[in-house]
């Protein structure tokens, strides 16, 4: 049975400079996204559906291109476990109770709802911000999913659960010597994080000097510069995950870390005469999104008292009725 699939593309603006370690960074929004494609609100307060990805290395006409270069894409992401709905339901009632308090949470109030963003640095006017330290605070923080918290800028899911559930002691023995240390550091789910490539494997747009010996080419195009627009742009392919299974991305979040490599060539005969511009486009192929809020309790069901039934008084005895 064929399933419908929504297509998220993000796209992400690289300049390509003489300095390898440069890594460029971007926050993906699946909720935001798909709420502009599908034209309603799509909260953010779900699990999402991942079964595909894909990245294309693309390049501006306007700029030099180096053959060979070559896109590393990590997409990072929290999956979803139960300490992580358990940490969402807990940051999300506070927020809702401080929403209460300022009349600012309702029917009447449209379009608002808690927003996360993925770490420091990624919070953008819809990050939705909270006193995190209760009445006494006197200014809010805004709320991510994962990095330190920090006073008067930022809280996190990630700081605030483990803060709050802390790893328990391991085991030792009657001398004190510890049996085994625990396999984990932490409840919160570590982010986790899907590898892609994508390459450019010929020059673009590049004015260089044709440089041919005098024995192969003859005449003043030897000499003669020229521009060559040479389509090099490649894909590794879409990354989908085998037997239809997929990927739960909580809250939809996701963080994009490009590196491009080699680094801007500015050395040699014909050297660029600027540094690269680059694009990379991302496909996200999401299946669906399920809540990740806690269903409410039940109302228990308030029992009936029973009717009580009583037998008629029989007024006739057996020999009135004889006679």
């Amino acid at each position: 049975m064929s399933k419908t699939l929504h297509v998220v593309n993000h796209r992400i603006n690289i300049d390509q400079t003489d300095d390898p370690t440069d890594l460029t960074t971007s926050q993906i929004d699946l909720a935001l996204a798909l709420s502009k494609t599908l034209g309603r609100n799509i909260r953010q307060g779900h699990s999402f559906r991942v079964v595909g990805v894909n990245a294309v290395l693309d390049h501006s006409m306007a700029s030099d291109a180096d053959t060979g270069l070559a896109a590393a894409v990590k997409l990072n992401y929290c999956p979803t476990n139960r300490h992580g709905v358990k940490a969402w339901n807990t940051m999300f009632k506070q927020w809702k109770r401080q929403k209460l308090l300022s009349n600012k949470v309702g029917q009447s109030v449209r379009y608002d709802d808690l927003e996360l963003c993925f770490g420091g640095g990624y919070s953008t006017p819809r990050t939705s911000t909270i006193y995190a330290s209760g009445l006494g605070d006197t200014t809010t923080e805004y709320i991510s999913m994962y990095d330190n918290a920090a006073s008067g800028l930022r809280t996190s899911l990630e700081d605030s659960y483990n803060s709050r559930n802390p790893i328990p002691q391991n085991s030792t023995d009657e001398f004190g010597v510890s049996i085994k240390e625990p396999k984990f550091t932490t409840h919160f789910p570590n982010r986790n994080s899907l590898m892609l490539t994508a390459h450019m494997s010929a020059k673009a747009s590049w004015t260089r000097t044709i440089g041919f010996s005098a024995g192969i080419v003859t005449g003043t195009d030897a000499d003669a510069g020229s521009t060559h627009y040479m389509g090099g742009s490649a894909s590794t392919g879409m990354l989908s995950f085998p037997g239809g299974a997929n990927i739960q991305a909580m809250c939809g979040l996701l963080q994009a870390s490009v590196a491009l490599l080699p680094h801007d060539v500015d050395s040699g005969p014909d050297p660029p005469t600027a540094e690269g511009n680059w694009y990379v486009d991302l496909t996200i192929f999401v299946e669906g999104w399920t809540p990740l809020a806690e269903s409410a309790p039940r109302s228990a069901a308030v029992s009936k008292p029973k009717r009580r039934i009583t037998k008629r008084k029989k007024t006739t005895s057996k020999r009135r009725r004889r006679s």
